[in-house]
Order: C-alpha cells, then sequence, then structure tokens
C-alpha cells in the first residue's frame, strides 16, 4: 500500500471535509459550502445570495467550531445542526445561520472564527448512523456500526440510533456482510487517506453509495491496544470460528446451528453475560452439562447427550440446536423432528429478538390450546398438512403422558429433597482446608444427584402448565386478570419470605430463625465474592415488607374448564389441572431454594479453604471447579503455587 498522502489535522468539521472530498473513491461527501462567523457579520446578503446560487430545494446547516472534533477533545452533538431547510427560502436560511451561532453563544464558545456549514441534505437514505472504527472504551480492533434503517439523516444527532453490530477489522472481505461491505471498503480508504484508525464517522448509505457526514477523531479510548494484544484477540477470534466450525462438523440433517446467551436456561441472567471461571464451572458442572437433558430424559423429552453450554471468550452461549433437540418427544420420528429443528432455527434466524421467548413464540414442545392455528405457519416451510396432523398427535399424546407421569415425579422430587436435606444436616465445617474442600465436593454431588435433574423435570413440566394456563383466555371466557390472580394465589418460598419477614418485623419470630431458613441466599447464586444474606450485616435492615395478601385457597374459574379439558383430548385423571398447575410450579420454586442451599454452603466452605491458603474470594472466583478439586492430587504448597498460576493466567485470558 502506498505511503498516506498527508495526515488529517482535524481543525473542523468544514476543513476535514474539505480534506477528505477530492481524496477519496469508495464514498462522497455532499456538496458544501462554509463561511466563518465574522465574515457572516460583515455580508449576510453575499452569503446567502451564494447559498442560492450553490444549492437547490433541501440543505443542512451545520456547526464547524473550531477544535469541536480535535485528535484530543470532541464535542460531537454540543452545537447544533438544521436538516429540511429550503435554500430558496431566505428567512428560513438565515434563521438557521443564527440559530447555530446562537448555539456558539449558550456554550460559552463564542468565536468569529468558527464555521458554519452549509450542506445539500441526503434525500434518499436507507440506513444512517456512526461507525466507530475502534471500541470506544478501549480501543478494541472492532468497527462497531450504530445505525437506523431510515430515510431520515439525522438518527445520530437525535440520538435515537437503536441498532449495533461489530465487526472485527481483519475480517475478510468475502465474509462481510453485504449489507456492510460498501460502508467498511469507504472507512478502509478514509483510515489510510486519514493515517488515523480511531476514528467516529457519521454515514449514510443510499441506493447507489456511501455517503459521508463527518469524520472525527476518536477521543474516549482510555487504554492503547498494544500489539500484542491485538494479536492475542485475534487468536482467540480463531479459536472461536474453530469452536463453531466443530459444532457444525458434528450436525447431520441440521444445516443452521445457533447459540444465544438468553435462550432456555438462560446463563446471562444466571451467572451473567460476563461470568467469573467459578460462576460458570460450577453452573456448568450442577446443571448444563447433562442434569438438564437427563431431567427431560425423565419426562420422555429427546435427549441429544451433549452439553447444553458452550463457553465463546469467557462468556456464555446455549447450544440452541441443542436446546431445540431437547424439547421435542423421543419417540417422534426422527426425521420430522429434525425438520422441525430447522423450522424453529429458521425463524429465530428470521426473529432473534426472540432468543429469550422462543418457547412461547417459536417451539412446539407441548400440546397448548392454540397449537392448530400456530401450526399453520409450518405449511410455507415445507410441511406438509399429513405431518402437522402426526406433529399434533404426537404432542396431544406426549403432553398426556406428561400430565400421567406428574404425579410420580412430584413424589420423587419431594424424597430426593428430604435426602438432599438429610445429608446436608450430616456435613460438618470441617478443620482444615482439605476436609473442608471435600465437603464442598460432596455437596455439589449430592446437589446434582438429589436436586438439580430433578429441578429440570419438575421446571418442565410447570412450564408445560404455564402454557396451558395462558392459553385458556384464547379458547374462552377466561381473561388474564382472572389468570393473574390465580398465579398470584400458589404459594411459593418468595411469598414465605415475605411472610416470615412480617412474622419477624412483629416479633413473632426471631431474627436466628429468619436467617436459618433464608441466610443462605445471595443476589449472585453462584457467586463467590458476594456475600450470603447471612453474613450481610445491613441485609435485614434494608429489606421492604410487601404488601402481602393472604394466599387464596379457591380456583376462580373452574367453570366448563372440564369440557374445555375435554374438547381438546387433554386427560387429569389423578391430579386435577388446577393441581397440576399449583403444585408442578410451587416444586419447581421449592426446589431450587432447596439445592441452592448445598451450592450455598459449598461455596462458603471453599472462601474457607481459600482464606486458610491465602486466597481472596476475588482470586478464587477465577479457578474452575476442576482446578478447585486438585486439592486431592496436590500437596498444600504444591495447590498454592497451582492456583496462583491458574489465577494470573486465567486473568490474562479474561482481560482479552
Amino acid at each position: 500500500m502506498k505511503e498516506p498522502l498527508q495526515s488529517c489535522k482535524f481543525l473542523s468539521k468544514a476543513s476535514t471535509l474539505e480534506f477528505f472530498e477530492k481524496k477519496i473513491t469508495k464514498s462522497k461527501i455532499e456538496k458544501s459550502y462554509s463561511f466563518t462567523v465574522k465574515m457572516w457579520m460583515c455580508d449576510k446578503k453575499k452569503i446567502l445570495e451564494d447559498i442560492q446560487k450553490e444549492f437547490v430545494r433541501k440543505i443542512v446547516i451545520r456547526s464547524s467550531a473550531l477544535g469541536e472534533d480535535s485528535l484530543d477533545k470532541s464535542e460531537a452533538g454540543k452545537f447544533l445542526t438544521i436538516l429540511n431547510i429550503n435554500s430558496s427560502i431566505k428567512k428560513d436560511v438565515k434563521k438557521g445561520i443564527d440559530d447555530v451561532i446562537k448555539s456558539y453563544k449558550i456554550k460559552g464558545k463564542m468565536n468569529e472564527s468558527h464555521q458554519i456549514l452549509i450542506q445539500k441534505q441526503t434525500l434518499n437514505s436507507k440506513t444512517s448512523g456512526v461507525i466507530f472504527t475502534k471500541t470506544p472504551d478501549n480501543g478494541s480492533p472492532y468497527y462497531i456500526i450504530n445505525y437506523e434503517d431510515s430515510k431520515l439523516t439525522d438518527s445520530v444527532t437525535k440520538g435515537t440510533v437503536g441498532n449495533t453490530i461489530k465487526i472485527y477489522n481483519k475480517t475478510p472481505v468475502k465474509n462481510l456482510p453485504k449489507k456492510w461491505k460498501k460502508l467498511i471498503f469507504a472507512i478502509k480508504e478514509i483510515e489510510y487517506i486519514s493515517n488515523h484508525d480511531e476514528l467516529d464517522i457519521e454515514f449514510a448509505i443510499t441506493n447507489n453509495s456511501i455517503v459521508i457526514f463527518q469524520v472525527r477523531p476518536l477521543t474516549t479510548i482510555k487504554k492503547d491496544m498494544t500489539r500484542e494484544m491485538s494479536i492475542k484477540i485475534e487468536n482467540e477470534i480463531k479459536n472461536n470460528q474453530k469452536k463453531i466450525l466443530l459444532h457444525k462438523k458434528k450436525l447431520h440433517d441440521q444445516s443452521k446451528i445457533a447459540f444465544s446467551n438468553m435462550t432456555d436456561w438462560n446463563p446471562a441472567e444466571i451467572i451473567g453475560s460476563n461470568p467469573s471461571i467459578l460462576d460458570y464451572s460450577i453452573y456448568n458442572y450442577l446443571i448444563m452439562k447433562d442434569s438438564w437433558s437427563k431431567g427431560r430424559e425423565l419426562l420422555g423429552y429427546n435427549n441429544p447427550k451433549i452439553g447444553l453450554m458452550e463457553k465463546f471468550s469467557g462468556r456464555p452461549y446455549v447450544n440452541v440446536n441443542a436446546s431445540f433437540s431437547s424439547l421435542l418427544p423421543s419417540k417422534m420420528n426422527p426425521k420430522l423432528r429434525e425438520k422441525l429443528i430447522n423450522y424453529f432455527l429458521t425463524k429465530l434466524e428470521e426473529k432473534p429478538y426472540l432468543h429469550d421467548k422462543v418457547e412461547f413464540d417459536i417451539l412446539f414442545t407441548c400440546y397448548d390450546f392454540s397449537l392448530s392455528s400456530r401450526m399453520k405457519d409450518l405449511l410455507n416451510y415445507g410441511f406438509t398438512k399429513n405431518e402437522l396432523k402426526i406433529i399434533k398427535n404426537n404432542l396431544l399424546e406426549f403432553t398426556n403422558r406428561l400430565i400421567e407421569l406428574t404425579p410420580m415425579i412430584l413424589k420423587n422430587t419431594q424424597e430426593f429433597l428430604e435426602i438432599l436435606e438429610n445429608r446436608r444436616k450430616s456435613i460438618n465445617s470441617g478443620s482444615n482446608y482439605e476436609e473442608r474442600l471435600s465437603e464442598a465436593e460432596t455437596l455439589l454431588k449430592d446437589c446434582k444427584k438429589y436436586g438439580t435433574v430433578q429441578f429440570a423435570a419438575i421446571a418442565r413440566l410447570s412450564f408445560v402448565a404455564k402454557i396451558l394456563l395462558n392459553g385458556l383466555p384464547k379458547i374462552s371466557k377466561i381473561d388474564k386478570f382472572q389468570i393473574e390472580k390465580f398465579m398470584n394465589s400458589i404459594s411459593s418460598p418468595v411469598s414465605e419470605f415475605q411472610n416470615d419477614l412480617f412474622e419477624l418485623k412483629k416479633g413473632k419470630i426471631s431474627k436466628n430463625e429468619f436467617l436459618e431458613k433464608y441466610g443462605h441466599l445471595r443476589p449472585g447464586t453462584y457467586d463467590i465474592t458476594v456475600n450470603r444474606y447471612d453474613k450481610t450485616s445491613e441485609f435485614l435492615k434494608n429489606l421492604k415488607i410487601l404488601n402481602m395478601k393472604k394466599l387464596s385457597t379457591a380456583k376462580p374459574f373452574t367453570k366448563n374448564i372440564d369440557s374445555i379439558l375435554k374438547k381438546h383430548g387433554l386427560i387429569f385423571n389423578e391430579l386435577e389441572f388446577f393441581d397440576f398447575v399449583k403444585e408442578t410450579i410451587y416444586l419447581r420454586e421449592k426446589s431450587k431454594f432447596e439445592f441452592t442451599k448445598n451450592l450455598s454452603d459449598a461455596i462458603e466452605l471453599i472462601a474457607a479453604s481459600g482464606e486458610e491458603l491465602g486466597f481472596s474470594r476475588k482470586q478464587l472466583s477465577q479457578l474452575s471447579f476442576s482446578d478447585i478439586k486438585k486439592y486431592k492430587i496436590l500437596k498444600k504448597k504444591e495447590l498454592k503455587e497451582f492456583w496462583k498460576k491458574k489465577i494470573k493466567n486465567n486473568n490474562k485470558d479474561k482481560e482479552i
């Protein structure tokens, strides 16, 4: 590549655009005309005449203050920009110019050398926005495009840009999204011409060209991105690509693959979108590795026999293919199941904003009252009417099987929770780090064996119950208010917590009794750096009592429910419909409440062991559960050295 002609000085908006206007070839700058405040004060008449000669129809009147967008600082948006001015109406042009000059005075930046920039207005914009050539916070090598698909070009000025896409700046040309290919080419040219690669550029995309409205230095970067770090980021991206390709190779009939941080077991909500290593590894061990699928398998769902969660650069994502596969009956014809999974993936690709609502808006995981109408969409995706009939019959038969299994699942879950509690009570606190870590491991093993597998099953049943309950307003006179009233009547650990808090404030139960029951809870269930409630002195002081109403035991809309169920072929014999809903929802919350006691106690034992060995909770959070378990094969000194090295390396990885 040739040497840049010269570096851009970024003295003012007008001078910067003038610098680029005749140099750029892959984009364009609209016709412009500029003058200083002093020139305006001396000869307004001539300037207005010049504008009328130079421009036809609509123009934009923009600020162009000296130093507004310098290499040291940016005052983007500080001064006025006025659009949709008719160049032939002198009074409107004059008022617009005066208003821009007035904005200099209001901001205390009046200077006779400040400029006013007049430009032809872009009228045929399809997309407009702003692109940063590095991430604005730390200068990572990504193009950040904030954009709006609209004919308007003032979304940046108004602060209404609502969409964002990020593109690694070394992405091969052939892999660039078609929508952004011309823009990225144009931006790379501007980087080269200006001899700057940290830029903030306002743009519009029309049918024929890329229009550049403004180029300013990106002054918000707090840390220079070193070459070494850039190379590490590039390697990390390549590793992520390899992971994706590996997953694609494992697919057979499925042509698409997707990962989401909010689908199904929703890691973004449970452990956060950027969790610590310990958070991730314990969540993975307890649920995402295999408990999630074993619980569903108990109910007759398909078991894909793979882990649900994958880590990309330290961030947790759900394997959407595995999730969708696990939410269809195991007895469904495999080819039909694969065809449905591809349909689900296609719908998600078309509407990615539904990735946290897939079970309501995309999937068919059980029979529901609106299934027939929702399934009509399948006809547009290559399904036959006979296949729709088969799917409907499969799901109805399967849902009745779920209802039939529910009493046994409820009974087994209760029994397992009792075993879990009894085994937990037999655990001692340990006298040294080895004993404590051994007990922590036992607690987590029990948590998985007696807690999370059953929880996965009961959580699925409660979801089926909610799907059926929420579908009633669509086919009957039952309204959403009645549904909400019924849901609020269901007892749960949350309602019990509020009741007990009320009793505590009245002095009917002691602080110790309250904390004995709820002290294991913490705001971050898997987070070792967050104190439990019984270790937070301000916890009880900050709690507020909600207006509690006595839970109703009545079934508020039983009329005609049996005929509705019968009409749809749903069979409730041993367990009535409302009991099915109440008991599955209650036991789901109860199971979660109970198994997190084991989890919380295990975390505290790990923290106590770390303290004995000289490690803080924050340091321990950068170890995986498998790193913790090395206590079984390493001596004390060796373990400490191993942990120190792991923490150091993991912190470096986290920075990347």
